[in-house]
């Protein structure tokens, strides 16, 4: 079959292999029962899906989404996912049922802020966080930290317990 302008119908069947110099445009679904392989895939506008476990760098996957990269990014730590937002790119667990969410994200400065017990897309309340410098501070706003780790009880300001960088923190 050789189509040199334009071809339309309902059906094209390629027994082994369909191939184009140029675009392939289609309208409606397209069904793959094999390998869909290629030097890009490029889905725009609307909603898309993958019905089944989803590989990036490896074929063998063993969850829904899984990620494997041996490339080396600073400090010797391996890029295998990176998330990126204009402001605060976060990393969102949601059960739709009790319809909870917790949210693991960059405070905009470096830090990382943890939030649980938000209700639908809602954040939830920050519980705990890390500093760009380091120091944690737990049950506040990540601006009040002011030594290597902080902690405030129920009672709020008047009830917290400070720990300096070169102290030695023993649990009972």
């Amino acid at each position: 079959l050789s189509v040199l302008n334009m071809l339309s119908g309902a059906i094209i069947h390629a027994e082994k292999s369909l191939t184009s110099s140029g675009n392939i445009l289609a309208s409606g679904t397209i069904a793959t029962r094999g390998t869909l392989s290629g030097a890009a895939l490029t889905v725009m506008n609307g909603t898309s899906y993958l019905m089944g476990n989803v590989g990036i760098g490896t074929a063998t996957t063993a969850a829904r989404l899984e990620i494997t990269d041996s490339t080396n990014w600073s400090g010797g730590i391996h890029s295998n996912l990176r998330l990126t937002g204009t402001n605060f790119p976060a990393l969102r667990f949601y059960a739709t049922s009790p319809n909870k969410t917790s949210t693991i994200n960059n405070d905009g400065a470096g830090g990382l802020s943890f939030y649980t017990n938000g209700t639908g897309d809602a954040a939830g309340s920050l519980r705990m966080g890390i500093e760009q410098d380091g120091d944690v501070v737990i049950g506040q706003s990540l601006s009040v930290a002011t030594t290597a780790l902080t902690v405030y009880g129920a009672a709020g300001a008047a009830d917290f317990t400070t720990i300096k960088s070169d102290d030695v923190l023993k649990l009972a």
